[in-house]
Formats: C-alpha cells, structure tokens, sequence
C-alpha cells in the first residue's frame, strides 16, 4: 500500500513530458502539474493549511481542480470535494460538518458562493488567481499513514443529508490497483471525461489514469450529447467511461453511426443499471470494443465488482464478479449466506472499504457489521460465482404480493420509441391503493408517447406494466446522476 499522491510524482518521475490532461484549451504535461502542485502545497501550507486539515474543493473538473487535489495531499491534508451542481443548502451543511479548514474555488465560482452561503470565516482562495512555479522538481515529500483519511466524498442524499464517507490512502490505493489489474491502463492510454472527479466513479478515473500515467481529456459538453459524439469522432482516445442512462441517450441521438466508436478500445459502465440492449447496440458499432460493466459504491472506494467483456453474452445482465482483493457474499435479513439463486442484500470486505461515515458512529455501525460493508442493493449468484443485481432495498415495488424492480420496468420503458428515459416507483393515491407508475421523459414532444402502453403489454407481465405514466421535463436526480425516487413519490412533478 502508498500514498495516493506519489502517483502524481511517480509518473512525473518516468513521463515528465507526456500529457496529463487536456483543459479549458490547453494540454498540460505531467511535469507542469506535478510543479504546479508542489508550487500550489506551499503557498497552502503558508496560509496555515497542514496534514489532517479538511479542505473543501469547489471547482469544476479541470487541470486547476487536479493540481488542488495533488498538492492537499503532498501535505497530508483531507480532500473534500464538492460537486458544483450540488444545491446551496447541502453545500452549507458540508462546510459545516466538515469543519473545513479553507475553501478552493475559482474566481467565478467564490462570487456565488460568497453571495449565498455563509463561510463562517474560512479560509477561501481562488486557484485561477495564482500564478504557479512550473519549475518545481522536489522530490523531497513525506509520507503519511496509510490508514490517514485522504479523501471525503459526500453520498449523493436521495432521503436524507449527505454522509461523508471517509476514504483512506489504503483504501483508494487498494481499489485503484485492482481497477488497474482489469482494465490494464498504461501510459499510452486516453480518456474522455465527461464524470465529475468530485464522485467516486470520476475520482476512481483520476487516480487510475494519473497512476498508470495515462492522459485525460476534460470535457464540460455533457449537456449536448451531439457534442460528444463529436469528440469522440475526432480524437483517437483509449476509453471512455459513462452511466447506463447517458449511454441510451447517446445512442437514441439523431443520424447514430459508428464513426465516434470506431477509434475507441473500451467503455467502461458503473453507477446504474446499463441496459444490455444498449450495450449489444454498441457492440453493433464497433465489434472489437470492450466494455465493462462494473458495479460499486462511494463507501468501497468506487469498485465491487466487473464483467469480463467476453462474458457480456454469456452472462446478460451480470454485474460480474468481484475485484481482485475484494470479497462479497450475498446475505438474509439475518446476515446469513443465502442459497445460490436466492435474492439477498450484497455485503462486501476488502482494504478498499471505507473508514466510516463523518461524525456520525451509528450510521457506520449500521453499515459496517463485522468488518463487512452492508450495500443495501439486492442480487442474486449463479452457479458460476457471477452477481445480478435486483435493486435497491428501499426502491423495490411491492405489488399483488410481487416485489418488483423498478430497474427490470425502466429499462422496457427506454428500449420504446420517443422515449429519452424514464423513472418507475411504487405510488400511494392512498395507503391501501398501490399503483406502478412511470415518469418519462421524450425524445420529440411533440410525437407523446406514442404506442408505448401496446409495446408494454408485449414485454412485461401485466402486474410489473404501470398503472400511470406521467411525461416531465427532467427526470430529478442527485448530483452523482442518481434517480430521486423518494421525491418522486410523493409528489405529482
């Protein structure tokens, strides 16, 4: 095990004047953010900024948003990311709870954050406004405990206010070793990053990329997938890492081709369900990609579990097996290993599982039981060891004595025409009167939802078919790209 930070340095060491990402217009080198960032850990530590100090991050992915993070590290300090999509009120409650010793942001960024929260006086310094020595070449750096928190990553919030799940170097090396014993990056690989690096799943990129000294190309264009398609289509990149729901939108844009796969070696899937019909229609356009679908969760660090690519056929609908250094077992309510076939709630151990929970012991005992991390998603295993995720605890419909996924529904739901994407949950008019219903979002408005009750009846047995289908603008989601369905619940959008 290491720490985290001597990725950075270590690939400096050996690819000084490769590309380590591409911002905002320009392509930095390895060199140029290993400087930038020991230039950026002094003028921090000048400020008063020492090890085991939380330091909130509010700042879009970019190479100022890498250096911050690589230079509160070479000084032991705890990275706190904030994503900038994140609403005001759990902003507030973050710098609270965090009690974060300073603030990072850019000058754009602070004007609002000075307009609607309260600082209480910390520290904030605009990173844009700093002029950095991108002549640094120390190597004299300290090494801190493995078991130090190096990072704290707020959970998303769908019912309740942000955890901040504490992540030590041990469990981010960890996890990050065995992400790279399956993807196998080096440095002659390329990404397209569209994940913010503030959650799991974007941090799990960086560190991986920065690790194997792979080059990363930052993109803001998520809101236009045509844009993109587009990038992809011009550049010669590795890889590129996405969620199921982004991916059906990729593919339901207007004149789909081939032409923005072509180049590409391998998808990666994780955060959400991954319809496998949009992972057979990918394989439509490039036959020789390799995509990986993988499962994990914030508190494990980002990674449970991958899909062999060459298994996608053989096991349709598996989230694989578990990574290297991990073990999982699927449970009753009891905590008992269920038979193979039976649903269960997943629990996983390994070195990448969290610390714990920030300031709040009974959540952590809650879900760390004897060492073993309780995900809450339900699955079953098959003969071969391989994972198939039914859903969430708390998200499963009970229907005529059924217990449904609203996964299994959402995902008929996408593959009908002019649907964009959709949201199912169970819906109460009243406490006795329980009703399926979906929330969907269209392609073309003016077209509705055409045939899909028809196209329903073809694919879903009569008791999993919604009893309500409703059209909205937006499907609401947290900030890690996750359904709201408690809000979606209990309240007509």
């Amino acid at each position: 095990m290491g720490n985290i930070q001597k990725y950075l340095q270590d690939s400096y060491s050996r690819f000084p004047m490769n590309d380590l990402v591409y911002s905002k217009g320009r392509y930095w080198t390895y060199k140029e953010i290993y400087s930038a960032s020991r230039s950026f850990s002094k003028i921090l530590k000048e400020h008063g900024v020492s090890e085991k100090d939380n330091v909130v991050l509010y700042i879009d992915n970019s190479a100022e948003y890498i250096i911050a993070y690589f230079a509160l590290l070479f000084l032991g300090a705890v990275v706190v990311p904030i994503n900038v999509s994140m609403n005001v009120e759990n902003i507030q409650y973050i710098l609270e709870d965090s009690q974060a010793k300073c603030l990072i942001s850019t000058k754009f960024k602070s004007a609002y954050l000075n307009k609607h929260i309260d600082l209480n006086g910390i520290l904030m310094i605009e990173i844009d406004k700093i002029a950095f020595d991108l002549d640094i070449l120390d190597f004299n750096t300290k090494d801190f405990d493995d078991d130090n928190t190096a990072l704290i990553l707020y959970t998303s919030g769908t019912t309740a206010k942000p955890k901040g799940v504490m992540l030590s170097h041990k469990n981010l090396d960890a996890n990050t070793s065995s992400i790279l014993d399956y993807l196998k990056l080096n440095d002659k690989d390329s990404l397209l990053v569209t994940l913010s690096f503030g959650y799991s799943y974007g941090n799990s990129l960086l560190l991986t990329h920065v690790k194997a000294g792979g080059f990363l190309y930052i993109s803001q264009d998520t809101m236009f997938p045509q844009n993109i398609l587009k990038t992809l289509e011009a550049n010669n990149f590795s890889g590129f890492s996405t969620v199921g729901s982004y991916l059906n939108i990729l593919l339901k844009q207007d004149n789909i081709s081939d032409k923005p796969f072509l180049n590409l070696k391998y998808m990666t899937f994780a955060g959400e369900s991954t319809s496998f019909n949009d992972l057979k229609a990918l394989l439509d356009l490039n036959l020789n990609l390799k995509l990986y679908v993988m499962y994990g969760q914030t508190e494990a660090s980002a990674r449970l579990t991958y899909l062999e690519p060459d298994m996608l056929f053989l096991k349709k609908g598996s989230c694989g097996k578990a990574i290297k250094g991990v073990d999982i077992r699927i449970v009753d309510d009891l905590g008992r290993d269920v038979v193979l076939g039976m649903t269960g709630e997943i629990v996983a151990k390994g070195d990448n599982i969290m610390k714990g929970y920030l300031n709040d012991i009974d959540s952590t005992e809650e879900k760390i039981k004897d060492g073993w991390l309780y995900t809450g998603d339900l699955a079953y295993q098959d003969e071969d060891g391989y994972i198939y995720i039914v859903g969430r605890k708390n998200d499963l419909i009970k229907y005529l004595g059924h217990r449904i996924s609203p996964i299994e529904i959402e995902n008929k739901i996408n593959k009908c025409e002019n649907i964009l994407e959709s949201a199912v949950v169970e819906w109460h008019k009243d406490v006795d009167d329980v009703k399926i219903k979906a929330y969907v979002v269209l392609k073309d408005e003016t077209r509705g939802i055409l045939n899909l009750n028809e196209d329903l009846k073809q694919v879903l047995p009569p008791f999993k078919r919604p009893h309500i289908i409703e059209v909205i603008r937006e499907i609401p989601k947290t900030f890690n790209g996750k359904i709201k369905r408690a809000l979606l619940k209990d309240s007509d959008l």
